[in-house]
């Protein structure tokens, strides 16, 4: 499949491209190095923030004691647990990443919604089985865009996945319509296709002397 250009995020349509990545479970679907820069940055910020509110939190320690009261003792160690605390939490919060990516494992038959952080390591948050997809579907939008969805069993509304050019997720759509199917589907399938065509064939008619 050729690379799309789609963008999981409404408020940045058409600024990113979503990339296809073959795999030897199935394919990943999801924005290019050029459309994640502002969750990147998003993501360097917090951690670099967080790494000072630690260094923060132990730095007041090195600093002579005649600076601070005799009795400031305890606030001094509420003040280093609360920046140690908060620091390590923004650096945490932001290793797990901020990139969407979905997961379409053909091997085990499933849907995975992951999270990819500046480092490459992903974060399942969610997986949905084939088995639960009722259909797939491309809602046209203005100006040559559209909107694909998931719909599953159970579920009134359908599952938003992704913004993008409706050419683009048009492939899309006939891609996930094949994987979709049932290995007794796909080779019912194949074997339709591979019947030979029936040809008409017109004999002539001699006449008897």
């Amino acid at each position: 499949m050729a690379e799309a250009r789609i963008t999981f995020h409404p408020e940045r349509r058409g600024t990113g491209t979503l990339r296809l990545t073959e795999t030897h479970w199935g394919y990943i679907v999801r924005e290019a190095s050029g459309a994640i820069g502002g969750a990147a940055l998003a993501e360097a910020a917090l951690r670099f923030f967080g790494l000072v509110l630690v260094l923060a939190a132990y730095g007041q320690w090195l600093l002579p004691a005649g600076l601070f009261p005799s009795d400031a003792v305890a606030a001094k160690v509420a003040l280093s647990a609360a920046l140690a605390w908060i620091g390590a939490g923004l650096y945490f919060f932001a290793n797990r990443g901020f990139a969407h990516e979905i997961q379409v494992d053909t091997a085990k038959r499933e849907f995975r919604f992951a999270r990819r952080n500046g480092r490459g390591l992903t974060r399942v948050v969610r997986r949905l089985p084939f088995g639960v997809v009722e259909s797939v579907f491309v809602r046209r939008g203005e100006a040559g865009w559209a909107q694909f969805f998931l719909r599953v069993q159970g579920v009134a509304a359908p599952l938003h996945l992704a913004n993008g050019a409706e050419r683009d997720l048009n492939l899309l759509h006939s891609r996930l319509c094949r994987d979709l199917k049932s290995p007794a589907e796909r080779v019912e399938a194949r074997l339709k296709d591979a019947e030979p065509r029936k040809v008409a064939v017109r004999a002539r008619l001699r006449r008897s002397a």
